[in-house]
């Protein structure tokens, strides 16, 4: 078990460590974080970090305002990493964790009548533009207006055709292209 360790970008929880233990992530950079955190300005509200892996995302965000973090992972070691970030920066209140294969979470959270104001979407890498749309358009068709949705894709990738969603941002880091898309 290879642990990283992940530290946050700003807000209450500046400079806190956080940690992932699967080697199947690829934590975010602080860099790229803080990057999508300066482009996304005011954070509040319920957001969702789908493909969490260490959380960060989520907790990146709780330190910055949002009132609520629903955090999903199908993946064990990154459920246990969640966990235990969970409970080091005292939010476990502020928080749910789900371990469901992401068509899954996104049933659960529709069915629970849960509505968010921000979305985190960094899936493994080998996810086809087919499988981003079906999950935007999931989003769109369950979220209100107003939602913000980040994507985060390898810099090789092609931009989406989101018909339902306007792009608001894109930005090239490294090997990493954030989209920021909003319903209008």
């Amino acid at each position: 078990m290879d642990k990283k360790i992940i530290y946050l970008t700003g807000g209450e929880f500046n400079q806190r460590k956080i940690i992932s233990y699967s080697n199947k992530t690829r934590p975010t950079s602080q860099k790229v974080r803080l990057a999508v955190f300066n482009m996304l300005f005011k954070i509040d509200g319920v957001v969702l970090d789908l493909f969490a892996g260490s959380g960060a995302y989520a907790f990146e965000a709780l330190s910055r305002g949002a009132s609520f973090a629903y955090i999903n992972d199908v993946d064990n070691l990154s459920v246990k990493a969640i966990k235990e970030n969970a409970k080091n920066l005292n939010v476990l209140n502020r928080v749910e964790i789900t371990k469901l294969d992401y068509l899954k979470a996104l049933e659960y959270y529709k069915e629970k009548g849960i509505f968010f104001d921000l979305v985190f979407i960094d899936p493994p890498y080998d996810f086809s533009d087919e499988d981003l749309l079906v999950i935007i358009e999931t989003l769109n068709k369950t979220q209100k207006k107003g939602l913000r949705v980040v994507l985060e894709r390898t810099s090789s990738s092609s931009l989406l055709n989101v018909k339902s969603l306007e792009l608001t941002s894109n930005k090239k880091y490294g090997n990493k292209n954030v989209f920021i898309y909003q319903k209008m």
